[in-house]
């Protein structure tokens, strides 16, 4: 005769998974992204960055610019980055052979100091007692010794061996 289930006793458990086998492969996402993928891009983009380290000077070569907005007389490379580029980012100041740097007034007259520097959120001052530049937020109130990737931008002339 069957036994019958008293109304007190729980439902039966379904059983619990099977273990996985021995030989299977993991191959849901997170695992292939944690062994493979992750590991190829940051290598990808380690080898990206040393190439633009490397190699400032291939971007001009390979750079498509329209003849509207390349500048004939200068390039415009970032010492930072090692981004070389046609066309100019925003108030690159010119230099003397000396290094020194000045811009062009509008009435075409040259300046020391940027007269658009108002403009812009990082700033460069002079420390008189270090005798040596610093850089200013202006919006975050930021002071730093290294110049930022805005100010490492510079004009550089295109000579005839070009």
């Amino acid at each position: 005769m069957p036994s019958q289930r008293s109304s007190h006793q729980s439902p039966p458990q379904p059983p619990p998974p099977p273990p996985p086998l021995q030989n299977s492969v993991n191959r849901s996402p997170s695992h292939l992204f944690k062994k493979w993928l992750g590991p190829t891009i940051c290598l990808l983009l380690s080898l990206r960055l040393l190439w633009h380290l490397l190699q400032p000077d291939i971007a001009i070569l390979t750079q498509k610019v329209p003849p509207s907005k390349r500048s004939p007389e200068y390039y415009f490379y970032n010492e930072m980055s090692g981004q070389v580029q046609w066309e100019n980012p925003g108030d690159v100041p010119y230099e003397y052979e000396s290094g020194e740097r000045y811009w062009y007034l509008p009435d075409g007259s040259r300046s020391a100091k940027d007269p658009n520097a108002w403009k812009y959120a990082w700033v460069e001052q002079f420390s008189a007692d270090l005798n040596r530049p610093y850089f200013h937020n202006q919006e975050t109130l930021e002071a730093s010794w290294e110049r930022p990737f805005d100010l490492s931008w510079r004009r550089i002339a295109v000579s005839d061996e070009d």
